[in-house]
């Protein structure tokens, strides 16, 4: 009789990145689970992931007030609140919700908020404050506390309480990057100009060896892939994601013959060899000193094909931070950059560039909209556009 395994369940996705992309869009970057059985080898594959997005929030915090007497018996008792470094005046046990509102409101920087009253009991007394003015709203804002009541004319009785609890944490909302772009002529604006945002790229860029198309073979469930006797240490990076056979996936490590994924590959490449692809944006690589203002290219790509003074560029520092840098000149596969290179050691990095769209000064609010959504990692935008024509947006 055979022995039924039990299958093994996936474990957390290795790693996630979110980016914003508008109001109602939002790019998700994920790696698949590092499960120790992947599909094949009694895994279970996933087949799809539900992804919940938290919304801003307004922060919501309750004063509490218990009394060993009544509430109505209690109510010429006084307290202060402290908040933001700062104290309200005296506040009655139980003042209206416009009163309580109006003593925290007093306060620098608190602005407009809301305030309910409810009567727990005859011995318990509940204030819900939340803090939705246009200076508190979606911040996670520290807890209100209790002023100095020996300064009130009638303090807290004995047996009066005042308690503060937490109800929800403000949450940041996420709000749409704004910018706008203007020309100040004396005369007809024409010519063009370029736009890029941001370093994402397409993967639709061959992994090349030498002068020829890298080939890789992976067994399904597998992190190792076969490069077929080609070396790419020079051209692979760790940490770099890759395309192969329609999965992405990052790169581990890189040695003579094989690349180390830092996950499975669920499919593999099947009985043959496939061609591999990365983001289009990639320059080429280069080994950088730290303090250092220039490389050149690993591979003698020549770079002054792709790069021009005034470029930004992204490198890798030898903790795998992004830094960004400015080419101020480029000669075949020279390149010279200000700020210097900061590192802990000497660091082999790849090397990106922007992705860039080229628009025409009198392009029109739809054309805008379509060469900045063409650009990866842009999705939807909103384009809107003032003269000289009402017709063009």
């Amino acid at each position: 009789k055979n022995e039924i395994q039990e299958v093994a369940v996936p474990s957390a996705i290795s790693w996630v990145s979110l980016s914003p992309v508008f109001t109602q869009n939002i790019r998700i970057d994920f790696g698949s689970p590092l499960s120790d059985k992947p599909e094949g080898v009694n895994g279970s594959p996933i087949t799809k992931y539900h992804v919940e997005v938290a919304a801003g929030k307004n922060e919501i915090q309750e004063v509490l007030i218990s009394s060993q007497v009544t509430i109505e018996e209690a109510e010429n008792n006084e307290f202060k609140l402290s908040f933001l470094g700062e104290e309200t005046g005296c506040i009655s046990v139980d003042t209206s919700v416009e009163a309580m509102a109006k003593a925290i409101e007093n306060i620098d920087g608190v602005g407009k908020i809301s305030v309910a009253k409810s009567y727990e009991s005859n011995y318990l007394l509940k204030y819900t404050i939340e803090f939705n003015g246009p200076s508190v709203a979606y911040q996670d804002l520290p807890l209100i506390g209790i002023g100095d009541i020996a300064t009130c004319t009638n303090s807290l009785d004995i047996g009066i309480d005042i308690h503060i609890l937490s109800v929800q944490h403000g949450i940041a909302q996420f709000r749409p990057g704004v910018f706008a772009l203007s020309t100040n002529a004396d005369d007809l604006v024409g010519g063009h100009f370029e736009l890029s945002v941001g370093f994402q790229g397409q993967f639709d860029m061959l992994i090349f060896s030498g002068n020829k198309p890298a080939l890789l073979h992976i067994d399904p469930g597998s992190r190792w892939v076969s490069t077929v006797g080609d070396d790419l240490r020079s051209d692979l990076h760790p940490g770099e994601i890759i395309l192969i056979e329609e999965e992405f996936v990052e790169v581990r490590a890189v040695e003579t013959g094989t690349i180390e994924l830092a996950e499975y590959h669920s499919k593999g490449t099947k009985n043959s060899a496939s061609l591999g692809y990365r983001m289009n944006n990639y320059v080429g690589s280069a080994t950088i000193s730290p303090g250092d203002n220039f490389f050149v290219e690993s591979n003698g790509r020549h770079v002054d094909q792709i790069l021009r003074a005034g470029d930004t560029i992204q490198l890798r520092d030898s903790n795998g931070r992004s830094q960004y840098v400015t080419v101020s000149a480029v000669d075949v596969s020279k390149v010279t950059f200000s700020p210097p290179f900061e590192s802990e050691i000497a660091t082999r990095t790849p090397v990106y560039t922007k992705q860039k769209v080229v628009v025409s000064a009198k392009a029109s609010s739809t054309e805008m909209k379509t060469a900045l959504e063409s650009l990866p990692g842009v999705g939807f935008v909103s384009v809107s556009r003032e003269g000289p024509k009402d017709s063009e947006g």
